[in-house]
């Protein structure tokens, strides 16, 4: 698929001095920028199996989406044949300033993903999802606009979050400005529910789940503002989120209107900074309160 897209953050005073500016990386992924794809734009692939003998069924999908390879390719022709000085690196200037151009954004970013359902009776199943994703800065950008980053949280995700409320990795911002810039260039993530027949009333079915989370988001290069945001051994074993919960489903036929519970098991981040390192929410009852459960409303299964 070809296109052209066009990325103009209408950035305010007080949110680029609370946020953008306490680090590098945010400051070059909110910059005005041309997504391009003149040559190829992106492919995605989708399989689907059914096993009707055994109540089973799985999807595996993959894609990749590429953006500004080809301006690269020419700004590097032109810079090793035409150019005798130092590389110039091709922008557009705008009318606002000397210094205001819009860049080509140049990066690559994949996804995969796996699901699968086992029905034990026409209203009884279980359904696990994995899903990843990375996403790599090339050529002259130094990392991923901010509208193509991975995110977690909310109704189809980590269920005990808000979307964009935790990551990357061990970076907790305790719910300040920064909650709204919570994304990554790598996405790792893991769910699973058992879903459950409740009644029939009117016509409309009620079901119930019992679900588990588990994932995070990180960047991919070591940051100095963000100790723990990069992926490696070590912030993976430590930064995982985990929530479980409940949830309702009302089955009107035609949709399914979803209402889940999520209740935070794990925070990736030490939630017990007076002392030793602490990431698991124990006792189990304070877990279940205001400050760690979160409600999600959706049409449709998550997965």
């Amino acid at each position: 698929m070809l296109g052209l897209d066009f990325f103009n953050p209408q950035i305010e005073p007080a949110f680029f001095d609370a946020v953008i500016s306490t680090n590098g990386y945010l400051r070059s992924s909110f910059t005005k920028q041309f997504f391009t794809g003149f040559l190829f734009r992106d492919f995605s692939f989708q399989n689907k199996r059914v096993t009707a003998k055994y109540g089973e069924s799985a999807s595996f999908g993959f894609g990749i989406e590429l953006s500004g390879l080809e301006i690269l390719g020419a700004n590097s022709l032109y810079n090793r044949f035409f150019n005798d000085g130092p590389d110039v690196e091709w922008k557009i200037p705008t009318a606002e300033s000397e210094d205001s151009f819009i860049e080509f954004s140049q990066y690559l970013k994949s996804y995969l993903s796996y699901t699968y359902t086992k029905k034990y009776t026409n209203k009884t199943s279980f359904a696990f999802r994995f899903i990843s994703g990375i996403a790599k800065p090339v050529g002259y950008s130094s990392s991923i606009p901010f509208v193509k980053q991975f995110y977690v949280g909310g109704p189809e995700s980590m269920r005990g979050w808000l979307v964009r409320s935790i990551g990357p990795g061990g970076e907790n911002t305790g719910g300040g400005p920064n909650n709204f810039v919570q994304s990554g260039d790598i996405h790792l993530e893991v769910n699973a529910e058992w879903r459950l027949p409740l009644f029939a009333f009117a016509g409309i079915n009620y079901e119930s789940a019992i679900f588990v989370d588990m994932g995070n988001v990180w960047v991919l290069y070591p940051d100095s503002e963000r100790p723990t945001a990069q992926l490696n051994v070590e912030n993976f074993k430590k930064h995982n989120a985990v929530n479980t919960g409940i949830g309702l489903r009302v089955d009107f036929t035609y949709f399914i209107l979803r209402l889940d519970g999520g209740i935070i098991l794990r925070t990736p981040y030490n939630n017990n900074p007076s002392g030793a390192e602490k990431y698991w929410v124990r006792p189990f009852s304070k877990a279940v309160g205001n400050k760690n459960m979160n409600f999600n409303l959706a049409l449709g299964y998550p997965f």
